[in-house]
Parts: structure tokens; sequence; C-alpha cells
């Protein structure tokens, strides 16, 4: 498939420092990490998770399991977090979460740990792909809590899965067929709590704008708000 894609980054309208990493690829794979633990950590942690997608970029296709290897890589990431790199920093934790979405013969796996998220926007509907590991998430499954109510939790940012937390990565995955004029974005948290959900559906929809005018007109949406965290986005069109 000839997809076509674009990648922004932004510390966001309140952090001096962005520790959000993407990775846009030439050879269908792409990811938004997310990182977490204090000033410095979390870039660190961030930017390990993509330099090693990144590896996995290069890799031949039809030579090797794309999606073990893309498991195999993050749980390596994972342990040098864990066992490696949290006592030098200093920082009690040092993580990020990850949403990786790796297209290859007409379908699209995704696979996560945390709060970053996939969303495809198809025939003008939009759908969120992945599930965050969340405790508010957690709420609402059990009934807990409404999704309305979950935004205002004071434990909306608290994450229960993420790369570098537990000696054990667990990784969410899920495979889907891509339709032709699909639109997928994956973005960190700073995207969408501040732009609500009809606004990422009528930019994604706008046939009118190519890739890099959507993740820009998606950013910019997000800076016009209060912008208190890092912002990412990643959007990759199927052809038509």
């Amino acid at each position: 498939m000839d997809l076509s894609y674009a990648s922004v980054t932004h510390p966001g309208n309140v952090r001096k420092v962005n520790e959000d990493s993407v990775l846009q690829s030439s050879k269908n794979l792409w990811a938004v990490a997310d990182g977490m633990g204090g000033y410095a950590a979390g870039d660190v942690a961030s930017r390990l998770v993509i330099d090693s997608l990144t590896k996995v970029d290069g890799v031949e296709l039809e030579n090797v399991d794309l999606i073990g290897y893309i498991e195999d890589v993050l749980q390596q990431v994972n342990q040098k977090l864990v066992f490696e790199m949290t006592v030098g920093i200093g920082s009690e934790i040092m993580g990020s979460t990850v949403v990786v979405a790796a297209c290859h013969n007409h379908q699209c796996t995704c696979l996560w740990a945390g709060d970053s998220r996939l969303y495809v926007q198809r025939q003008g509907e939009l759908y969120q792909i992945s599930k965050d590991h969340s405790v508010v998430q957690d709420m609402i499954d059990d009934g807990v809590l409404s999704a309305e109510q979950a935004d205002n939790h004071p434990q909306s940012h608290v994450i229960t899965r993420a790369v570098g937390v537990h000696e054990e990565l667990d990784l969410s995955k899920v495979t889907f067929d891509l339709q032709p004029d699909d639109v997928l974005m994956l973005c960190s948290d700073g995207l969408y709590n501040e732009v609500d959900a009809e606004t990422i559906r009528n930019l994604l929809s706008d046939q009118s704008l190519d890739c890099e005018l959507k993740a820009q007109a998606l950013l910019g949406a997000a800076l016009d708000t209060d912008a208190r965290d890092n912002i990412s986005v990643s959007v990759i069109q199927v052809p038509a």
C-alpha cells in the first residue's frame, strides 16, 4: 500500500520539556510514546522506545514475524528501563506509554500500553481502536463510573500499564482490515484531553486537507486550548 502520512509533536502551552516522541515510517510503521517520570526522565524513556522501533523499521517484512519482533523489542526496552536506567536517572518511575500502528498487506495491527491512542476515521465516523490502560477506564468497565464522569475524575491521568513500570510488559493488540480512504490517527493524551471527538472527526474527514495539514490542524486545535500537556499526532491516509 502506498500510504501517505505526517507527524507533529509539541510541548504544549505550559510545559517546557516535550516528553513525547513520535516515529513516522517509510515502511508502514508508526508510533507515539508519551514519557513519564519527571523532568528529563520521561523524555529519555519515550525516546528509547521510539529509537528501538526505528530499528524495527529497517527489518525486511518477508523474513520476519513483524508483530512478534515489535513485541520482543518493546519487552527489551521495558527490561532496560526497569532494571538498568531507573536508578541511574534517580527517578522512582521512568517509563513511557506507547501506541504502535503496523500496516501490511491491507491490514493494520495496533499494539499499545497506556493511554496513547489509535483512532480510525472511516466513512465520516470516528472509531477508537485502542482502549486506555487507566484507572478510570477500569472503573468505566466495572460500571463504577460513566464516560462523562471520567473526564473530571481526580485519577483521570493514572495509567495502569506502560513501558518500564513492571518487570513484564503487558501489551494489548488488535488487528483489523484497512479499507480504502481510511484515515488513521495516533496521538498522546495531550490531544484528546483538549480536543473533542467531533472536532477530531471533522478534521480527519476533511478531504481538502492532506495528512500534513490535518496533523497541523489537530495540533493547532489543541494549542488553542490550555494545552497543559505535550501534544503528539500522527495521521496516516489509506488511498481511495
